[in-house]
């Protein structure tokens, strides 16, 4: 796309938009942010000259659909129907990642989207809080640096009106994002050990469907309870100076961006982690759902943590590690959570035995 400019519309004359219509993952938020970049413009403004309004409320984030009037107008500027761009959600839930916290991306995904002469997109999937792993490259996503308020994330200028391979090099950091995903991949640190139990739990919780735009937590699974309270129990603060387990037990690793430490000093009642998640950095989402991975996964071997233990996850020895750097009240709920664990297992053991004979009477 060439780069064009936008101009005040004046009584009777009618904002035109030349862009190609947004792909079937893509969110609003992403499709307002590269028509902004390729008229380089501020997405504010864009809303703006499409509404006919001031731009008081250019700070406003995309929440899921977009309002009557900004539909209405961009389908005015864009000279399409309704039929062509309907005006659905995307993707975006009210469980969604809160709007000031989604600028995950996966830089394999843009480099494949400068290959193919596109500009680079956010997929929905990137919003879901409970995955940090990209759903068709399998790997870590990552943190995009350049973001202007709420969740207006600017591209560089080229990549919108001239996207190509050799545009890589106009972001500063996606380079050393690939270079980090490339070491994770050929296995050059123990990085992979962690990912492979954060892959695995993020699979059980969430199914997408790519094509129709839909997501959703897997309640059905018999892990789903005891998943949940080991989330809260790593995220939760029990006292004042107390550190969230899943800090204090989060992996030691070669590549220090990919697991981090908890983000605040606010006290969190076990009624509030529900909402923890959905409002946290991405590196602090990764290191609360590994620590939930290490309830419900057990590792061959010992991992090496931050805290300078090493030790196995899954079951007893796990458990005695746990108690080490808890007090009384904590302990309280390390138990309440390894008896969920083990109540999930003891059920999902009988409901596979029942299977097997029922199979085998047949």
């Amino acid at each position: 796309m060439a780069t064009r400019s936008l101009s005040v519309p004046r009584p009777g004359r009618q904002v035109r938009i030349y862009a190609d219509l947004p792909h079937h993952d893509e969110t609003w938020a992403s499709f307002l942010d590269r028509i902004a970049a390729a008229y380089k413009v501020d997405r504010g403004f864009l809303i703006a000259q499409i509404t006919g309004q001031s731009e008081s409320s250019r700070y406003a984030p995309v929440q899921g659909r977009l309002d009557a009037e900004l539909y209405d107008g961009l389908l005015e500027a864009l000279q399409v129907d309704r039929e062509r761009l309907p005006n659905n959600s995307r993707g975006i839930a009210p469980n969604s990642m809160s709007t000031l916290h989604r600028a995950a991306y996966c830089p394999l995904c843009f480099l494949e989207d400068l290959n193919k002469q596109r500009t680079p997109y956010f997929r929905y999937q990137w919003a879901i809080p409970l995955l940090t792993t990209c759903t068709e490259h399998q790997c870590p996503l990552m943190q995009w640096r350049r973001v202007r308020y709420a969740d207006h994330r600017i591209l560089p200028l080229t990549w919108a009106t001239d996207p190509r391979s050799s545009r890589l090099s106009e972001c500063t950091w996606l380079e050393g994002d690939l270079r980090v995903i490339d070491s994770v991949r050929s296995r050059q640190t123990d990085d992979e050990m962690f990912l492979c139990l954060v892959r695995r739990i993020e699979h059980e919780l969430i199914e997408t469907d790519i094509e129709n735009q839909t997501w959703r937590e897997t309640h059905g699974s018999d892990y789903a309870l005891a998943i949940s309270m080991a989330l809260r129990l790593g995220s939760i603060r029990f006292h004042k100076s107390a550190v969230p387990l899943a800090a204090h037990m989060r992996p030691s690793v070669g590549q220090s961006c990919l697991f981090g430490s908890a983000p605040s000093r606010r006290i969190q009642t076990w009624k509030q982690a529900e909402s923890i998640i959905r409002t946290s950095p991405l590196d602090w989402r990764r290191s609360v759902l590994w620590f939930a991975a290490a309830f419900r996964y057990e590792s061959e071997k010992p991992m090496p943590l931050t805290n300078g233990d090493f030790v196995r996850t899954g079951g007893e020895a796990w458990l005695r590690s746990l108690e080490r750097v808890t007090d009384a009240t904590a302990q309280r709920y390390v138990r309440r959570t390894a008896e969920a664990f083990a109540k999930a297992h003891s059920h999902h053991t009988l409901i596979n035995k029942l299977k097997l004979e029922l199979t085998c009477t047949y």
